[in-house]
């Protein structure tokens, strides 16, 4: 709860606001333009801010922020999103935030945002593609369809919308995380895996 408080204050960010973030590269098909797109039709649900976090590597990447930036102004949704370039404390930010949302438009090769905000316990929203859709169920976020934009507003204004709904995914979140993930489980099933194997070709 420290950890929270002192995030958001750092962020101008109020303790009842719902944050919804995401910490990635800042490449087009990340989907942070999708993001500001839905969020855009979401101006007059009140009490929600973007936390965009992710540095500038390479040339059209510092092209692709300016971009972001225009189109928050030409969404009328500037004072909401906060652009937090390259962070170290992306567990910090997580912890303080109440949403992760990373509406990729090419598939994501794994997926390790997804499966470390799961850990932090926040609720995901992605696009049905990749690693998102291999990661995240309903049990701890909502996939949409790609580039649909409409249909991540719609995900997004139902979570920042209600509690309850969030309250409940985010439950859920670690539990997917470490069903996914935790190193112990998953040596425990490939041991199991190739204990068979060793079993089928010793009786063949």
């Amino acid at each position: 709860m420290l950890v929270r408080r002192a995030v958001r204050t750092e962020l101008n960010t109020p303790d009842d606001a719902v944050v919804i973030i995401q910490a990635s590269r800042l490449e087009r098909w990340k989907g942070q333009s999708m993001l500001l797109s839905a969020l855009g039709q979401l101006r007059a649900v009140s009490n929600w801010v973007c936390w965009l976090a992710g540095g500038v590597q390479r040339s059209h990447e510092a092209e692709y922020l300016q971009e972001l930036k225009i189109q928050a102004r030409e969404l009328g949704i500037a004072e909401r999103v906060r652009f937090l370039g390259q962070r170290t404390d992306v567990g910090r930010l997580l912890v303080a935030a109440d949403i992760y949302c990373q509406p990729n438009t090419l598939p994501e090769p794994f997926g390790i945002a997804f499966v470390e905000a799961l850990y932090a316990g926040l609720p995901v929203i992605a696009t049905a593609m990749g690693g998102g859709a291999e990661i995240v169920d309903d049990s701890c976020g909502r996939l949409v369809a790609a580039n649909d934009i409409n249909g991540l507003s719609k995900a997004l204004d139902d979570l920042i919308s209600h509690t309850a709904t969030r309250a409940t995914l985010a439950s859920a979140s670690k539990a997917r995380a470490e069903f996914l993930c935790n190193p112990q489980k998953q040596l425990n099933q490939l041991y199991c895996l190739l204990d068979r194997v060793v079993e089928r070709e010793t009786v063949v």
